[in-house]
């Protein structure tokens, strides 16, 4: 009578065709995934750097260091570096904007809607389904 250890089937391969301890079925692993030009950029600009402040050595990352430049040549008269500055914050302000600006579909907007109609009954402490309530399962 064979043993449990000895079964065959899904997931439980004969013993002679099982991998043995330390070693891999797939020898050279799974690939790399190549890299963007942008996810290279992005991570050398979250890299370190020192700068010198105020007398003081300061390690901030590559990106502030050049928002740091940026700005001090902005305040020095720089108009290039003072339109890169205006034409940044526009661009970063639209960004901001459309990601508050949630589309919602019709259904969502239903619920809202119903929502604000009701709240002041809500806000008195009136059940849903109270006599009083201008809700009615009917319309539903």
């Amino acid at each position: 009578m064979p043993h449990d250890d000895d079964k065959v089937g899904y997931g439980r391969p004969p013993k002679h065709s099982q991998f043995r301890p330390g070693q891999s079925g797939n020898r050279s692993g799974r690939p790399k995934r190549t890299r963007n030009i942008l996810s290279d950029l992005r991570a050398e600009l979250q890299s370190t750097t020192t700068i010198t402040e105020l007398d003081r050595q300061l390690t901030v990352t590559k990106q502030e260091a050049i928002v740091k430049s940026l700005v001090a040549a902005a305040i020095d008269g720089d108009m290039r570096a003072i339109s890169t500055l205006v034409n940044i914050t526009r661009t970063a302000e639209t960004e901001d904007r459309q990601q508050d600006e949630v589309e919602l579909s019709d259904d969502q907007a239903e619920i809202i809607q119903d929502f604000h109609h009701r709240k002041p009954e809500i806000d008195r402490g009136v059940p849903p389904n109270h006599p009083n309530s201008s809700r009615n399962d009917d319309e539903i």
